[in-house]
This record gives structure tokens, sequence and C-alpha cells, in this order.
């Protein structure tokens, strides 16, 4: 069927035209597809009936009514398998464009914050929707703005951001206490994924806006400061946002205002705890095994947890 021979043609081609896509990204969803196969085969062979119908309408002797009706029930009963087939990869597929417009009203606000972040807890997002989809995940806008507010808002916090940046740059830096920040964030920002072309190679401008995010944050949230492991953490959204300096603070700072009290010893001794609740509840033997070796303090984990499985 084509867009123009039913509403019900026109949904198919859409779904079937984005599925495909969606699909040759590599997802192993076998008994999906294989319903999905045997589905789209039926409408090719009722388009292919499509033309008998047409041959036998042309026959005064013929009353096509029958037979039409019965095709289209066909059309419903295929149309509605392929619904559920697709209903079961929906949610095994990464959040796209087209359904990230589900979620929000005719203003563009987000209007159905609870299932997104659910949708997304469960398959991720697409890489070239994560740099909306996360503003909102980790809370950079308030409520119910408008895709025209939302704008308004990122200018005044880029602005804000290139402020805060400005402050510490005017400062005297050969203060003992300024060197030491200095050097320590530099060291880290030297070793952070050098092995990825996006940190390559020498005189790389996205070290220095690495440095920079890292040296703002510090210099502004000295409950924190600087911590040694979140150059690991600001470099993902310094790559998720293509090397936009401004944009990548915004998202790290709300990131971590949500997360600082995972990075005191208390909220560390709180992760090492629930570690050990959880590998003790589901595999026993395991943990048995390490009480035997000394080493149920589970310190070996301390990087996983401390950079949120970065590394």
């Amino acid at each position: 069927l084509t867009a123009t021979d039913s509403d019900d043609g026109a949904l198919y081609v859409r779904v079937h035209r984005h599925y495909s896509r969606s699909l040759s990204g590599g997802v192993s969803l076998h008994r999906n597809l294989h319903s999905l196969a045997s589905y789209t085969a039926e409408w090719d062979l009722m388009e292919e009936s499509k033309d008998v119908v047409q041959m036998w309408k042309q026959l005064p002797s013929v009353v096509d009514a029958p037979f039409a009706q019965i095709l289209r029930a066909e059309q419903h009963r295929s149309l509605s398998q392929l619904g559920r087939a697709l209903n079961g990869l929906s949610h095994l597929l990464p959040l796209q464009e087209f359904e990230w417009e589900l979620f929000l009203d005719n203003r563009r606000r987000l209007v159905r914050e609870a299932d997104l972040r659910l949708r997304v807890y469960h398959s991720g997002a697409y890489p070239g929707l994560r740099p909306t989809i996360w503003r909102h995940l980790l809370y950079v806008f308030p409520p119910m703005l408008t895709i025209e507010e939302r704008q308004e808002y990122l200018e005044g916090q880029r602005g804000e951001y290139l402020q805060l940046r400005a402050a510490w740059q005017g400062m005297d830096q050969t203060t003992p206490t300024m060197q030491s920040l200095i050097t320590c964030i530099r060291n880290d920002v030297c070793r952070t994924d050098r092995a990825l072309p996006f940190f390559a190679g020498e005189n790389n401008p996205h070290l220095d806006a690495l440095f920079n995010i890292l040296m703002t944050f510090a210099m502004n949230c000295p409950e924190i400061s600087y911590l040694q492991g979140l150059n690991d953490i600001a470099g993902i959204f310094l790559m998720v946002y293509d090397g936009m300096e401004a944009d990548s603070y915004i998202v790290f700072h709300s990131f971590m205002r949500l997360t600082k009290s995972l990075f005191t010893p208390e909220g560390l001794a709180l992760k090492f705890a629930h570690l050990k609740a959880l590998l003790h509840r589901f595999d026993s033997q395991f943990f048995d095994y390490l009480m035997r070796c000394n080493s149920h303090d589970l310190l070996f984990c301390y990087r996983w947890i401390l950079l949120e499985m970065k590394r």
C-alpha cells in the first residue's frame, strides 16, 4: 500500500519505514522481527491482490463486494498484528526524535516527564537526541517552559557561565591554593580519554574547554571543589555537546548538583554498602568467596563506583 491508498496504509508506511531504519542499527530482536516479517509479507500479498480486485471489477458478472470486505478485514487484522509486534519492539529501541515529540504539548512543553524518564530508563535515547533529552533529565530547565522560553533560559545560563569563568581567570593564579588546584586539574585533563579522536592530539581545544569547565566548577562549588575523576564525567558532557563549553558546563553543573552527596566520603560509603548488599543478595557464592579472600570491602570497585561505571 502507499500513503495515498488509505489512512491505514499511510500509518503502515510510516511505521514500517521508521522501524526498518531503527532495526538496521544492529538490535537483536529475532522474535519480533520474525513476526514483523510475516505481517509485512501479508501486506505484500494484499498489494498483489489489489490488482486482482481491479481485474474482477471489470467483469460485469462478478459481485466484488464480498471479496472487498474480506480483503479489508484481512488488512485490519494484519495491521493489528503489526501493531502488537511493534509494541514489543518500542520499549527495547532507544528513544528517537519522532517519539520525543509525543512527550510534548503543542507549545513544545514537556508534559509527560515521568513517562519520558521511564522510557529512557528502559532503553536510553539515540545519540543525536541526547543533548536535548539530558537537559530535561538533569533538571536544567524549570518545569513547563515553552521552546522559546527554554532557548531564552539557556542563553542566560551561557552568559552566566562566561561571567563565572572570567571571574577566576582574572584572579591571581600564583597563590599556593590556586597553583595546587590548577596543577591537579591539568594533570587529570591531560589523561582524559586521549585514545578518543575527540581528545587526541596536541593543542586540542577540547582539553582547554574541559580545563575551563572543571576550574569554573571548582571555584564556584567549594563544598566539592575538584575530585580526581570528575574530568571523566565532565568529558562525557563535552563530547555529547560537541565541544560547546558553556552548554557542557550547564549540564555538568546540574548533574553534580543532583549527585554531589555521592562524591563525599559518606556518599561513597553508602554506594559500597548498597553494592555489598546487592552482591550478597544476588550472588552469595561469589560474596562468600570475597569474604574468604578478605576482599569483601570491594575497594577494587572504587573507580567504577566513583565514575558511575564510566571506567
